[in-house]
């Protein structure tokens, strides 16, 4: 059918793509239990039961997997966490980065190594638990 003919005028759709090219757009769930059973199935599938980020089907490290893609830095992260940090932590995370970018190659991104560092807390609780009583909680029995 020719363009136009049936089209509404007064509509504020183009129909073509309704989106308004608005560059703040939702990347994914921002909470765990937002995250589809895709979503799941997709991250079991791409880490190693020790979150290594190696796939277990190809044998490729997360960097590279990235690199073969787009190389966008949320490729095969679907989840979005927001953190608030003191400025101590931030200074010390910048000197963690600084040294980082001296020991490895390529220099790893920022994002990259704030997830090295989440799993390494989620490896290792009792630092959590540390770290946590050192903020003025209390121990349970």
């Amino acid at each position: 059918m020719k363009s136009g003919a049936e089209d509404d005028l007064f509509s504020d759709s183009t129909g073509a793509d309704d989106s308004d090219g608005d560059a703040d757009t939702d990347d994914g769930p921002d909470t765990p239990s937002q995250m589809t059973s895709d979503t799941q199935a997709t991250a079991s599938d791409t880490t190693t039961a020790s979150g290594s980020g190696t796939s277990a089907s190809t044998g490729r490290p997360y960097i590279i997997r990235r690199a073969m893609q787009d190389g966008d830095i949320k490729f095969e992260r679907p989840n979005r966490v927001a953190m608030f940090v003191h400025d101590e932590l931030a200074v010390a995370e910048r000197q963690l980065l600084d040294q980082l970018h001296q020991d490895l190659t390529p220099e790893p991104k920022t994002l990259d190594v704030r997830e090295a560092m989440y799993r390494a807390a989620l490896e290792h609780p009792d630092a959590v638990v540390q770290q946590l009583l050192e903020m003025g909680y209390d121990a349970t029995e």
